[in-house]
């Protein structure tokens, strides 16, 4: 729920103890809440450390408190207007950690506020630096700066409504790919970024989802394999994800986060032919003198010109964004379709240029014995070891409309197969149910092709 009016109360402490030392040391405590829908305590920036009120006292023991005080009394009595929360939920529109809702209870925010921007005319660089870095990184390709602008625009200033499409970006190691990052994770603060690898993008365990905004996967390495892809389909398209942690019930939470994916291959990830998830590029620059990178990091964290990045994206870039600009499909680019053909299976491939060239079982409205198909396949020696998982292979081969039916010829019984395009399919099938023999016989076999010796004569038909 995003209708949740911000407390004046502070994550703070509002009373001290009777002696300075006492409260020094006391205010380790403050960096938890109790979370009454958890009967837990939890750690402000590290949600998944949670506690027990008994195990709170124990790990807190050495605490140095007033007589009768203990670590949860202190937080949950003492400081009970602050410390105290009903329950933890992603609020990105909240500048605040702990935010009051529509009942008077206060919510722990789970996702950290961004830092605060230097007043505009404090900024001493402008944007220009920064715009010839991404112009040569992206090859001085303008439609692929411009989408990219427009994408860190709206992950900065758009929180409660993520991309349904992320970054893929491949290209040689130490050319400045990782800036983008660097720009992104600064101007929204550490507590809303994580980095993290293919692993655990598969894995199961995914509670880092709850706390963050935006994410990248490094070393992005996945060619020949479509799990990695299917998962994070789901994740650019599902407005909840469940989240699971470990020996917990799982359940269901708002999808906030956006992606950027890193990678030195150039073929990173298998996608599919249709797909409108990935907006990919290859970097095809080679890396500057180090000279180039010092000043660039000189202008970005040392001269403010990240906040320079900040100003221009909000004022200049976000209002050019069409409304929908998250649910919009990213430009196709080249290399784009480039990943399409190298992410396309074996199978499918062969099958696509057998029916491109044509000729013999391949060719247009021909039918065949299925077994003359099956053994040509068999015979392709860089297939075999595609064709292992056949519920995969039989699914391309109904995908490009094969299909069989079995009759009885000459009073033999044969599978018959054909690929179904422009109709042909029923068509075939209606010249098999043909009545009058002779015209059968004679469509038959001007449609029949074969590659095996035995069925050569279609007077056999």
């Amino acid at each position: 729920m995003q209708n949740l009016s911000v407390s004046n109360e502070r994550v703070c402490a509002e009373r001290t103890l009777s002696s300075p030392p006492h409260y020094q040391q006391a205010k380790t405590l403050l960096n938890y809440v109790y979370v009454i829908s958890l009967s837990s305590f939890v750690k402000i920036d590290d949600v998944d450390r949670r506690r027990t009120t008994a195990q709170f006292n124990d790990a807190f023991a050495d605490v140095e408190l007033p007589r009768n005080i203990t670590p949860a009394n202190f937080v949950r009595g003492t400081h009970r207007h602050t410390h105290v929360v009903d329950r933890m939920e992603a609020l990105p529109l909240s500048e605040q950690r702990i935010v009051t809702d529509e009942e008077g209870l206060r919510v722990l925010n789970l996702i950290s506020p961004p830092p605060n921007p230097p007043p505009k005319n404090e900024i001493q660089v402008g944007y220009e630096l920064w715009a010839k870095h991404l112009s040569w990184l992206l090859n001085e390709d303008l439609k692929v700066v411009d989408h990219l602008q427009k994408m860190m625009a709206w992950i900065l200033f758009k929180p409660h409504e993520r991309l349904h499409h992320g970054l893929l970006l491949s290209g040689k190691k130490r050319t400045g790919k990782s800036t983008i990052t660097n720009v992104i994770s600064s101007l929204l603060g550490e507590g809303a970024y994580m980095e993290i690898n293919p692993t655990l993008l598969r894995s199961n365990f995914n509670s880092w989802m709850e706390t963050k905004r935006f994410v990248t996967v490094e070393e992005i390495k996945e060619a020949g394999d479509f799990h990695l892809y299917n998962k994070i389909k789901t994740y650019f398209t599902n407005p909840y994800v469940p989240i699971e942690r470990k020996n917990k019930d799982i359940y269901l939470a708002r999808n906030y986060v956006n992606y950027f994916l890193y990678s030195n291959s150039r073929t990173p990830i298998n996608i599919e032919k249709d797909d409108t998830r990935i907006f990919y590029v290859h970097s095809r620059v080679e890396p500057k003198p180090k000279s180039y990178y010092e000043e660039l990091y000189e202008y970005l964290f040392e001269n403010n010109g990240i906040w320079a990045i900040y100003y221009y994206l909000r004022d200049t870039v976000l209002p050019t964004c069409p409304a929908n600009f998250n649910r919009i499909d990213p430009p196709e680019s080249e290399d784009h379709k480039a990943l399409i053909c190298d992410s396309m299976h074996p199978v499918e491939a062969w099958l696509r240029d057998k029916l491109e060239e044509g000729r013999g079982i391949f060719a247009p409205r021909k039918f065949f014995r299925k077994s003359d198909f099956m053994s040509e396949l068999a015979h392709q020696e860089d297939l075999k070891s595609s064709l292992r998982n056949r519920t995969e292979v039989a699914g391309i081969f109904r995908e490009y409309g094969l299909d069989d039916d079995r009759h009885t010829i000459n009073g033999q019984k044969f599978t018959f197969a054909w690929f179904d395009r422009d109709g042909w399919g029923a068509e075939i099938k209606a010249i098999f149910a043909e009545g009058n023999l002779e015209k059968r016989r004679e469509k038959l076999t001007a449609a029949y092709v074969s590659t095996n010796k035995f069925m050569d004569n279609p007077c056999e038909l």
